[in-house]
C-alpha cells in the first residue's frame, strides 16, 4: 500500500523518523501514540492552532476514539510517521497517521477523533473557530483525504464473564496539561495483557484523574479481545483488538 511520504516543507502533513519500542518483543503502544501526538501537536502549533489558540477560546483538544490496523507486523527497524489532518465538521475533527518503511510501503494506519472540550464548562463546543483557522492556513484542505472513509462509531461489549486483570492508580506523571490521565496511557492499561495486534479501537469513555482506581478486566469473543477500564461504577475506556 503506497502513500504519499510528503516533503518537509508540506504544511498539509508532518513527518519525522520513528523507531518502535518493544517490551517483551511487544510492541510498546503508548509510545507509539505518544509519539503521534508530539507529531501531531508540533503541526497545530505550526498551523497557529496550538496553545494560543486554545487560549483564545478557552478550549482544549480531547481525544475520543482510537483505530489502528496493522498492514504488517513492525521490526526494530526505522519507519517514516506521517500525520494530516483533514476539514473540521461542525463538532468534531479528524486526524490520520500512518508509518512508511524503507521502501515507502505503508505498514501502519491511524485514525483519530477529536473535539474541542470549553475548559469551564468541561463540554463539547462547536469546532468552528477551529475550521475557520484551518482553512486561512490551508486553503485546500477540502482536497485532503481520509486513510478510510465512514466515522469512528462507538462499539458496543459483548455480554459475558469478565475476568479481572488488574488494578492501576493514576499517578501524578500520568498527568496531562488538561489535568486528567493523558490518552496514550490507557493503551498501557490495555497491554497488561501482552499480545501482538493486527488491530485495535479504543474508546474513551469518562476521564481519570490523580489517585483514582482503574480496574482492568478482558473478555474474548470469537477472534476479538474486548478490555475495559472501570472506576466505581463507570467504564473509563473501552478497548477492542484481534491479536496477530
Amino acid at each position: 500500500m503506497k502513500l504519499l511520504n510528503p516533503e518537509k516543507d508540506n504544511p498539509y502533513y508532518q513527518k519525522t523518523k520513528y523507531k518502535p519500542l518493544f517490551q517483551s518483543g511487544i510492541l510498546d503502544l503508548r509510545d507509539l501514540i505518544s509519539q503521534f501526538q508530539h507529531l501531531a501537536s508540533e503541526q497545530i502549533e505550526r498551523l497557529h492552532l496550538g496553545n494560543e489558540f486554545e487560549e483564545e477560546n478557552n478550549c482544549s483538544y480531547v481525544v475520543l476514539r482510537y483505530k489502528g490496523v496493522f498492514l504488517s507486523q513492525l521490526k526494530e527497524e526505522e519507519y517514516t510517521l506521517v500525520t494530516y489532518p483533514v476539514n473540521a465538521t461542525a463538532l468534531t475533527m479528524y486526524r490520520y497517521a500512518y508509518l512508511l518503511d524503507e521502501k515507502g510501503e505503508c505498514v501502519f494506519t491511524l485514525t483519530s477523533l477529536w473535539v474541542l472540550m470549553g475548559r469551564s464548562t468541561r463540554k463539547i463546543i462547536p469546532a468552528k473557530a477551529f475550521r475557520k483557522r484551518l482553512e486561512e492556513q490551508l486553503p485546500e484542505i477540502e482536497t485532503i483525504l481520509p486513510l478510510e472513509e465512514g466515522r469512528l462509531e462507538n462499539f458496543s461489549l459483548p455480554s459475558g464473564q469478565w475476568n479481572p486483570v488488574c488494578e492501576y492508580v493514576v499517578k501524578s506523571e500520568d498527568i496531562d496539561s488538561n489535568g486528567h490521565m493523558n490518552n496514550a496511557v490507557y493503551f498501557s492499561l490495555a497491554q497488561k495483557i501482552p499480545f501482538c495486534l493486527s488491530s485495535f479501537e479504543l474508546d474513551y469513555e469518562k476521564e481519570c484523574f490523580l489517585g483514582e482506581k482503574i480496574t482492568i478486566s478482558s473478555l474474548k469473543e470469537g477472534k476479538e479481545l474486548f478490555i475495559i477500564g472501570r472506576k466505581k461504577d463507570d467504564i473509563s475506556f473501552k478497548f477492542r483488538c484481534i491479536p496477530a
